[in-house]
Protein backbone atom coordinates (compact mmCIF):
# COMPACT_ATOMS: atom_id res chain seq x y z
CA UNK A 1 0.00 0.00 0.00
CA UNK A 2 1.35 3.40 -0.92
CA UNK A 3 0.44 6.26 1.38
CA UNK A 4 2.09 9.63 0.77
CA UNK A 5 2.31 11.87 3.85
CA UNK A 6 2.87 15.63 3.82
CA UNK A 7 6.37 15.07 5.16
CA UNK A 8 7.34 13.45 1.86
CA UNK A 9 6.37 16.07 -0.68
CA UNK A 10 8.17 19.32 0.15
CA UNK A 11 11.50 20.56 1.41
CA UNK A 12 12.87 24.06 2.08
CA UNK A 13 16.47 25.24 2.32
CA UNK A 14 17.43 28.78 3.31
CA UNK A 15 20.80 30.34 2.58
CA UNK A 16 22.48 33.71 2.76
CA UNK A 17 25.54 32.90 0.63
CA UNK A 18 26.54 30.31 -1.96
CA UNK A 19 29.71 28.23 -1.69
CA UNK A 20 31.09 27.77 -5.18
CA UNK A 21 33.56 24.98 -4.33
CA UNK A 22 32.12 21.75 -5.85
CA UNK A 23 34.24 19.57 -3.52
CA UNK A 24 31.91 18.75 -0.65
CA UNK A 25 34.80 17.86 1.66
CA UNK A 26 35.54 21.59 1.89
CA UNK A 27 31.96 22.55 2.73
CA UNK A 28 32.50 22.00 6.46
CA UNK A 29 34.55 25.21 6.45
CA UNK A 30 31.76 27.24 4.83
CA UNK A 31 29.94 29.88 6.83
CA UNK A 32 26.63 29.29 8.56
CA UNK A 33 23.60 29.43 6.21
CA UNK A 34 25.80 28.85 3.17
CA UNK A 35 24.34 26.77 0.32
CA UNK A 36 26.13 24.23 -1.85
CA UNK A 37 25.05 22.11 -4.80
CA UNK A 38 26.80 18.73 -4.86
CA UNK A 39 26.99 16.17 -7.67
CA UNK A 40 26.72 12.47 -7.02
CA UNK A 41 30.49 11.97 -6.77
CA UNK A 42 30.74 15.00 -4.40
CA UNK A 43 33.96 16.41 -5.85
CA UNK A 44 33.06 17.98 -9.21
CA UNK A 45 29.90 19.19 -10.87
CA UNK A 46 28.72 16.94 -13.69
CA UNK A 47 25.38 16.35 -15.35
CA UNK A 48 23.37 13.90 -13.30
CA UNK A 49 21.85 13.39 -9.86
CA UNK A 50 22.56 16.07 -7.28
CA UNK A 51 21.78 17.30 -3.78
CA UNK A 52 21.61 20.80 -2.30
CA UNK A 53 23.09 21.34 1.16
CA UNK A 54 22.57 24.13 3.68
CA UNK A 55 25.15 24.78 6.40
CA UNK A 56 23.30 24.89 9.73
CA UNK A 57 25.65 25.24 12.68
CA UNK A 58 22.90 25.12 15.32
CA UNK A 59 21.60 21.62 14.53
CA UNK A 60 23.19 18.19 15.09
CA UNK A 61 25.44 17.30 12.19
CA UNK A 62 25.64 20.91 11.03
CA UNK A 63 23.77 20.43 7.72
CA UNK A 64 20.33 20.36 6.15
CA UNK A 65 20.02 18.83 2.70
CA UNK A 66 17.63 17.75 0.00
CA UNK A 67 17.19 14.20 -1.20
CA UNK A 68 19.09 13.07 -4.28
CA UNK A 69 17.34 14.50 -7.35
CA UNK A 70 17.62 12.91 -10.77
CA UNK A 71 17.47 15.59 -13.52
CA UNK A 72 15.33 13.23 -15.64
CA UNK A 73 12.55 13.50 -13.03
CA UNK A 74 12.49 17.31 -12.92
CA UNK A 75 9.33 18.72 -14.48
CA UNK A 76 10.23 22.37 -14.14
CA UNK A 77 12.57 24.79 -12.37
CA UNK A 78 11.58 28.39 -11.68
CA UNK A 79 13.71 31.16 -10.24
CA UNK A 80 11.94 34.30 -9.03
CA UNK A 81 13.57 37.49 -7.81
CA UNK A 82 12.42 39.20 -4.63
CA UNK A 83 9.46 41.51 -5.21
CA UNK A 84 8.45 43.87 -2.44
CA UNK A 85 4.86 43.76 -1.14
CA UNK A 86 2.71 46.71 -2.23
CA UNK A 87 -0.16 48.09 -0.17
CA UNK A 88 -3.57 48.36 -1.83
CA UNK A 89 -5.08 51.83 -2.26
CA UNK A 90 -8.69 52.36 -3.39
CA UNK A 91 -10.25 55.76 -3.97
CA UNK A 92 -13.93 56.68 -3.75
CA UNK A 93 -14.61 59.45 -6.25
CA UNK A 94 -17.71 61.41 -7.26
CA UNK A 95 -18.00 63.77 -4.30
CA UNK A 96 -18.58 66.72 -6.59
CA UNK A 97 -21.43 69.00 -7.60
CA UNK A 98 -24.36 69.52 -5.22
CA UNK A 99 -24.77 67.58 -1.99
CA UNK A 100 -28.01 65.60 -1.96
CA UNK A 101 -30.44 66.26 0.87
CA UNK A 102 -32.01 63.57 3.08
CA UNK A 103 -29.56 60.85 2.03
CA UNK A 104 -26.91 58.69 3.69
CA UNK A 105 -23.47 58.63 2.12
CA UNK A 106 -21.85 55.26 2.86
CA UNK A 107 -18.26 54.06 2.50
CA UNK A 108 -17.76 50.51 3.75
CA UNK A 109 -14.41 48.74 3.90
CA UNK A 110 -14.83 45.06 3.13
CA UNK A 111 -11.94 43.53 5.09
CA UNK A 112 -10.94 40.20 3.54
CA UNK A 113 -9.37 37.25 5.34
CA UNK A 114 -10.05 38.77 8.73
CA UNK A 115 -7.83 37.13 11.33
CA UNK A 116 -5.53 35.71 8.65
CA UNK A 117 -7.67 32.78 7.47
CA UNK A 118 -7.34 32.72 3.68
CA UNK A 119 -10.92 32.20 2.50
CA UNK A 120 -13.16 34.33 0.25
CA UNK A 121 -15.96 33.68 2.74
CA UNK A 122 -14.01 35.20 5.61
CA UNK A 123 -14.74 38.94 5.59
CA UNK A 124 -16.42 41.69 7.57
CA UNK A 125 -17.38 45.32 7.07
CA UNK A 126 -15.95 48.45 8.66
CA UNK A 127 -18.55 51.16 8.16
CA UNK A 128 -18.48 54.92 7.64
CA UNK A 129 -21.66 57.01 7.26
CA UNK A 130 -22.69 60.63 6.79
CA UNK A 131 -26.38 61.61 6.91
CA UNK A 132 -27.49 64.89 5.30
CA UNK A 133 -30.52 66.95 6.36
CA UNK A 134 -33.48 67.50 4.04
CA UNK A 135 -32.14 70.95 3.26
CA UNK A 136 -28.51 70.38 2.37
CA UNK A 137 -27.97 73.70 0.61
CA UNK A 138 -25.54 74.86 3.28
CA UNK A 139 -23.34 71.75 2.97
CA UNK A 140 -20.37 71.22 0.70
CA UNK A 141 -18.71 67.97 -0.23
CA UNK A 142 -15.80 69.00 1.97
CA UNK A 143 -18.26 68.65 4.88
CA UNK A 144 -19.43 65.24 3.63
CA UNK A 145 -15.88 63.97 3.20
CA UNK A 146 -14.83 65.24 6.62
CA UNK A 147 -17.84 63.49 8.16
CA UNK A 148 -17.13 60.21 6.36
CA UNK A 149 -13.46 60.31 7.38
CA UNK A 150 -14.45 61.00 11.00
CA UNK A 151 -16.93 58.10 10.96
CA UNK A 152 -14.42 55.68 9.45
CA UNK A 153 -11.67 56.80 11.84
CA UNK A 154 -13.98 56.14 14.79
CA UNK A 155 -14.82 52.68 13.47
CA UNK A 156 -11.13 51.93 12.93
CA UNK A 157 -10.23 53.19 16.42
CA UNK A 158 -12.13 50.21 17.82
CA UNK A 159 -9.92 47.81 15.88
CA UNK A 160 -7.25 46.01 17.90
CA UNK A 161 -4.72 46.78 15.15
CA UNK A 162 -5.92 49.45 12.75
CA UNK A 163 -4.32 48.76 9.35
CA UNK A 164 -5.96 51.50 7.28
CA UNK A 165 -5.18 55.13 6.52
CA UNK A 166 -8.05 57.38 5.40
CA UNK A 167 -7.30 60.55 3.44
CA UNK A 168 -9.52 63.04 1.62
CA UNK A 169 -8.97 65.44 -1.24
CA UNK A 170 -10.92 67.38 -3.84
CA UNK A 171 -13.96 65.16 -4.48
CA UNK A 172 -12.27 61.95 -3.29
CA UNK A 173 -11.76 59.74 -0.26
CA UNK A 174 -8.83 57.30 -0.34
CA UNK A 175 -8.35 54.15 1.74
CA UNK A 176 -4.85 52.68 2.00
CA UNK A 177 -4.31 49.28 3.60
CA UNK A 178 -1.33 48.51 5.79
CA UNK A 179 0.28 45.20 6.72
CA UNK A 180 -0.98 42.68 9.22
CA UNK A 181 1.01 41.92 12.33
CA UNK A 182 3.49 39.05 12.04
CA UNK A 183 3.70 36.36 14.71
CA UNK A 184 5.46 33.18 13.58
CA UNK A 185 2.98 30.35 13.14
CA UNK A 186 0.03 32.57 14.11
CA UNK A 187 -0.18 35.83 12.13
CA UNK A 188 1.03 35.91 8.56
CA UNK A 189 2.18 39.53 8.17
CA UNK A 190 0.61 39.85 4.70
CA UNK A 191 -0.54 43.18 3.22
CA UNK A 192 -4.19 43.68 4.15
CA UNK A 193 -6.67 42.65 1.44
CA UNK A 194 -9.85 44.69 1.15
CA UNK A 195 -12.45 46.14 -1.15
CA UNK A 196 -14.80 49.12 -0.93
CA UNK A 197 -18.57 49.30 -1.18
CA UNK A 198 -20.13 52.70 -1.79
CA UNK A 199 -23.70 53.89 -1.68
CA UNK A 200 -25.84 57.02 -1.59
CA UNK A 201 -29.22 56.00 -0.13
CA UNK A 202 -32.37 58.07 0.07
CA UNK A 203 -33.62 58.23 3.66
CA UNK A 204 -37.29 58.48 2.69
CA UNK A 205 -40.02 60.60 4.30
CA UNK A 206 -41.64 60.69 7.72
CA UNK A 207 -43.99 57.81 6.99
CA UNK A 208 -42.14 55.83 4.33
CA UNK A 209 -38.72 54.31 3.85
CA UNK A 210 -37.30 54.78 0.41
CA UNK A 211 -35.04 52.20 -1.26
CA UNK A 212 -33.82 54.67 -3.86
CA UNK A 213 -30.09 54.56 -4.48
CA UNK A 214 -28.08 57.06 -6.47
CA UNK A 215 -25.09 56.10 -8.60
CA UNK A 216 -23.10 59.20 -7.69
CA UNK A 217 -19.96 57.47 -6.44
CA UNK A 218 -17.43 55.17 -8.08
CA UNK A 219 -14.28 53.30 -7.10
CA UNK A 220 -10.87 53.95 -8.64
CA UNK A 221 -8.04 51.49 -8.09
CA UNK A 222 -5.19 53.86 -7.26
CA UNK A 223 -2.75 51.06 -6.39
CA UNK A 224 -3.72 47.44 -6.95
CA UNK A 225 -1.44 46.01 -4.28
CA UNK A 226 0.14 42.57 -4.12
CA UNK A 227 1.70 40.28 -1.54
CA UNK A 228 5.09 40.32 -3.28
CA UNK A 229 7.53 37.43 -3.53
CA UNK A 230 10.16 36.35 -1.04
CA UNK A 231 9.43 38.66 1.87
CA UNK A 232 10.91 37.58 5.18
CA UNK A 233 7.42 37.00 6.56
CA UNK A 234 6.50 34.72 3.65
CA UNK A 235 9.66 32.63 3.93
CA UNK A 236 9.36 32.41 7.72
CA UNK A 237 5.76 31.22 7.38
CA UNK A 238 6.79 28.68 4.75
CA UNK A 239 9.59 27.43 6.98
CA UNK A 240 7.16 27.13 9.91
CA UNK A 241 4.89 24.88 7.83
CA UNK A 242 7.75 22.84 6.38
CA UNK A 243 9.32 22.35 9.81
CA UNK A 244 6.09 20.86 11.07
CA UNK A 245 5.76 18.57 8.05
CA UNK A 246 9.39 17.41 8.15
CA UNK A 247 9.73 17.21 11.93
CA UNK A 248 7.25 17.69 14.75
CA UNK A 249 3.91 19.18 13.77
CA UNK A 250 2.95 19.19 17.47
CA UNK A 251 5.93 21.31 18.52
CA UNK A 252 5.40 23.64 21.48
CA UNK A 253 2.66 21.35 22.77
CA UNK A 254 4.82 19.84 25.52
CA UNK A 255 5.71 23.07 27.32
CA UNK A 256 7.85 23.47 29.38
CA UNK A 257 9.62 20.35 28.07
CA UNK A 258 9.62 21.26 24.38
CA UNK A 259 12.15 20.06 21.86
CA UNK A 260 13.16 23.36 20.28
CA UNK A 261 12.73 23.53 16.51
CA UNK A 262 15.52 25.47 14.72
CA UNK A 263 14.46 28.19 12.27
CA UNK A 264 16.66 29.90 9.71
CA UNK A 265 14.41 32.43 7.96
CA UNK A 266 14.60 35.97 9.29
CA UNK A 267 11.45 38.11 8.90
CA UNK A 268 13.62 41.21 8.59
CA UNK A 269 15.40 39.87 5.50
CA UNK A 270 14.19 39.35 1.93
CA UNK A 271 14.82 36.39 -0.38
CA UNK A 272 14.95 35.19 -3.97
CA UNK A 273 13.19 31.87 -4.53
CA UNK A 274 14.12 28.80 -6.59
CA UNK A 275 11.49 26.06 -6.97
CA UNK A 276 12.38 22.63 -8.33
CA UNK A 277 9.36 20.42 -9.06
CA UNK A 278 10.21 16.76 -9.58
CA UNK A 279 9.02 13.27 -8.73
CA UNK A 280 10.25 10.01 -7.28
CA UNK A 281 9.20 6.84 -9.06
CA UNK A 282 8.29 3.75 -7.07
CA UNK A 283 10.34 0.70 -7.95
CA UNK A 284 7.51 -1.80 -7.64
CA UNK A 285 5.16 -3.57 -10.00
CA UNK A 286 2.60 -0.78 -9.80
CA UNK A 287 4.37 2.23 -11.25
CA UNK A 288 3.60 5.41 -9.37
CA UNK A 289 5.07 8.88 -9.29
CA UNK A 290 5.37 10.74 -6.01
CA UNK A 291 5.58 14.45 -6.75
CA UNK A 292 7.91 16.63 -4.69
CA UNK A 293 9.15 20.21 -4.61
CA UNK A 294 12.46 21.57 -3.37
CA UNK A 295 12.27 25.26 -2.53
CA UNK A 296 15.47 27.23 -1.99
CA UNK A 297 15.40 30.74 -0.49
CA UNK A 298 18.54 32.77 -1.16
CA UNK A 299 19.04 36.07 0.67
CA UNK A 300 18.42 39.21 -1.38
CA UNK A 301 21.43 41.15 -0.14
CA UNK A 302 24.85 42.37 -1.23
CA UNK A 303 26.94 39.22 -1.45
CA UNK A 304 30.38 40.65 -2.27
CA UNK A 305 30.38 44.21 -1.00
CA UNK A 306 30.89 45.64 -4.47
CA UNK A 307 27.77 47.80 -4.50
CA UNK A 308 24.67 47.96 -6.70
CA UNK A 309 23.60 44.88 -8.61
CA UNK A 310 25.32 42.34 -6.37
CA UNK A 311 22.19 41.12 -4.58
CA UNK A 312 21.94 38.42 -7.27
CA UNK A 313 25.48 37.06 -6.89
CA UNK A 314 24.63 34.04 -4.73
CA UNK A 315 21.35 33.07 -6.37
CA UNK A 316 22.80 33.32 -9.90
CA UNK A 317 25.81 31.21 -8.90
CA UNK A 318 23.39 28.52 -7.70
CA UNK A 319 21.34 28.86 -10.90
CA UNK A 320 24.48 28.43 -13.04
CA UNK A 321 25.44 25.25 -11.17
CA UNK A 322 21.89 23.92 -11.53
CA UNK A 323 22.23 24.38 -15.27
CA UNK A 324 25.38 22.24 -15.22
CA UNK A 325 23.86 19.31 -13.34
CA UNK A 326 20.40 19.38 -14.94
CA UNK A 327 21.27 20.35 -18.51
CA UNK A 328 18.37 22.82 -18.44
CA UNK A 329 18.45 26.51 -19.31
CA UNK A 330 17.49 28.72 -16.38
CA UNK A 331 17.52 32.49 -16.80
CA UNK A 332 19.69 34.41 -14.35
CA UNK A 333 17.91 36.86 -12.07
CA UNK A 334 18.52 40.55 -12.50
Amino acid sequence: MSVIGVNQVGHLLIGETYNGDPDFSNFSDAGDKSLQLVSKDSTTLVAGPFKVFQKANNIPGGFKFSEMIDPDTIEHITAVAYEAPVNRILTASGFTGTVRGNVTYEVMIRLMNDGGTLSPENFRFINGFYVTPEDASALTFADVLAGLKSSLDKSLSREANSSFTITTGAGILSVEAGTRDFVLGKKDGRPVEFDLQLAVRDNGGDNTVSATRYDDLSIVVTQAGNVGTGSGNQVANLEWCRSGEEGDRYRMMGYPNNFDTPYFAQPGKTYHMINIAYYQARKYTNVERQYRVLQIAVANEDQDGAGAGTVFTAVNALINDLEVVTGKTIADLA
